[in-house]
């Protein structure tokens, strides 16, 4: 087991080595746990509509399950926790705020500025 990164670079690697390999990314993961941390939740109770390849991807949704059903938290958690999100993953609070909210996307971590 390796999580060098860039996994897919890596992977395709091994591959070409001649190696078995499979390169997994575990951002989607990671999200869910520290949604669910925020939330005061337990890490099954959500899902995510997450979205790209690799690490350019995208949180288009961050939904809870509860006994009621499923309820839309995404703008709720960039609304009480923008910053600290914005610095977790390194990028400029302006870009998780209007228009982001409105298009409810938040990239992933190594979507950022060089």
């Amino acid at each position: 087991m390796d999580f060098t990164n860039p996994s897919g670079i890596v992977t395709r690697a091994l591959l070409e080595a001649g190696h078995r390999a499979i390169g997994l990314c575990n951002v989607a993961i990671g999200f869910q746990r520290r949604f669910a941390d925020l939330l005061g939740v337990d890490h099954t109770q959500v899902q995510l509509g997450h979205v790209g390849l690799n690490h350019l991807t995208w949180e288009r949704s961050v939904t809870v399950r509860d006994a009621s059903g499923d309820k839309e938290v995404l703008p709720e958690l960039l609304e009480k926790h923008l910053h600290d999100l914005a610095e977790e993953i390194e990028l400029p609070e302006g870009l998780l705020t209007p228009p982001a909210i409105r298009a409810v996307v938040l990239p992933a971590l190594l979507l950022r500025p060089r």
